[in-house]
């Protein structure tokens, strides 16, 4: 006869709880009609058993899959394999899935976890006796889970990534309106820097523009300088010629005049009453040829007591009438040196215009023509002083201009040039 046995069996999970911690089967003889049940040998499979489970301090009683809260995450279990009388070498193991990955010895029949982390388990308890080497086909299991907290569930979570999304806006709009307005503040300072640096190359080049005044001004008369002569003749020369390429026929009206002015009997004033008389002489004397000088006319200090005037306007035929007005202003009025000083001077001209020839533009470069206008002014002190002399070409080098090619002033017959004398008398203009 079986002994007596109470048991429950909760089916879905395949769990048996019994209240007794061992099966015991007694050796006695089976009810009339009844046939004995199968007895277990001693080394086949074992069935186990839970007796007891408390998970989170409460016993579990036939739930399926029992939640627990995550602060109570602890489970104790006891087991009890159901085996025949005389059985030896039990041998029992135990895993709990999702914390573990293989199985542990069991040396006592009971399993405690604690401080389990929110999750999904199964505690899955195998035996066997005897010498089998084959665990129990059908252990006895019990799932369990342990919620999360609030914090780690699904709607905390996407809150979390929504916060997180909100605070990485915000700092990037921040980040990016700070960026802004330092962009604007450097773009206002650039554009400050920019108009500095614009007042300040407006002002280099005013002053370079100045500096280069001073380099191209006579300081003591304020008229050009014989440097200014030299940068811009080349320019002026060219633009006479191409005049005189496209306005073939004479008068050409944009022909250079080349007038040489030098003070007579300077050396007199400067020894009689000092340089700085001299100067002042020098400087009243600027004042008055400039006064008769046009607009278009250039007024160059050449060296010492000796002027030139570029006349742009002039034609050549009227040169004589110009140096009469120039004479008149030189002599008719003295000179104020400072002092209750004041003296009369007169001044010597010579002339040339440029192209010297006019049927052969290029026979003579400007060099030999301001050399022909030195060479009139000569002529004009050995002739008396106070007045003026234009070296015009002749008759002959009109009709043969191939002559002046390859000459010099000096190589030049007298024969080639026309002396024109201006003197202030009654007869202005005379032929020698």
């Amino acid at each position: 006869m079986w002994g007596e046995m109470i048991f429950c069996r909760y089916c879905n999970h395949g769990m048996i709880y019994i209240s007794a911690l061992v099966v015991v089967l007694l050796n006695s003889r089976p009810l009339a009609g009844q046939q004995d049940p199968p007895v277990p040998s001693a080394n086949s499979v074992t069935q186990v058993v839970f007796t007891s489970i408390l998970l989170g301090g409460r016993r579990i009683s036939g739930a399926s899959n029992p939640e627990v809260d995550h602060r109570d995450g602890s489970l104790f279990v006891q087991f009890s394999p159901v085996v025949s009388p005389g059985a030896g070498g039990l041998a029992c193991r135990y895993r709990l899935d999702g914390l573990e990955d293989s199985f542990t010895t069991a040396s006592l029949h009971e399993v405690r976890y604690s401080g389990l982390l929110p999750g999904h388990y199964e505690l899955v308890v195998q035996c066997r006796m005897g010498d089998s080497s084959h665990w129990a086909s059908n252990p006895a299991t019990f799932a369990f889970t342990v919620l999360a907290p609030w914090w780690q569930k699904w709607y905390t979570r996407v809150g979390e990534v929504l916060l997180v999304g909100l605070l990485i806006s915000a700092i990037v709009g921040l980040r990016t309106r700070a960026l802004n307005r330092r962009r604007l503040e450097l773009e206002v300072a650039i554009a400050e820097r920019g108009a500095e640096l614009v007042e300040i190359n407006r002002q280099l080049l005013q002053k370079n523009k100045e500096l280069e005044e001073i380099a191209l001004t006579d300081s003591l008369t304020g008229t050009r300088n014989r440097r200014y002569f030299y940068e811009t003749m080349p320019s002026e020369a060219s633009r006479a010629l191409r005049a005189h390429r496209v306005l073939a026929e004479p008068p050409c009206p944009s022909e250079l005049i080349f007038v040489m002015v030098d003070i007579d009997s300077f050396k007199q004033v400067n020894d009689a009453y000092g340089h700085a008389a001299g100067d002042r002489l020098l400087a009243e004397l600027a004042r008055r040829l400039s006064a008769e000088v046009r607009q278009a006319d250039c007024l160059v200090r050449w060296g010492g007591e000796e002027f030139l005037i570029v006349c742009r306007t002039t034609q050549r035929q009227f040169v004589p009438i110009f140096c009469e007005r120039l004479l008149r202003a030189v002599s008719d009025a003295p000179f104020d040196l400072g002092g209750g000083i004041q003296v009369v001077k007169t001044c010597s001209f010579g002339w040339a215009p440029y192209p010297w020839v006019r049927e052969h533009a290029t026979a003579l470069p400007v060099e030999a023509v301001l050399e022909l206008a030195d060479k009139a002014l000569y002529l004009a002190k050995a002739s008396g002083r106070n007045r003026a002399i234009g070296a015009l070409p002749s008759e002959d080098i009109k009709r043969y201009p191939d002559r002046l090619v390859g000459q010099t002033i000096h190589g030049l017959p007298d024969s080639a040039i026309q002396l024109v004398t201006t003197v202030l008398s009654s007869t202005s203009g005379s032929a020698g």
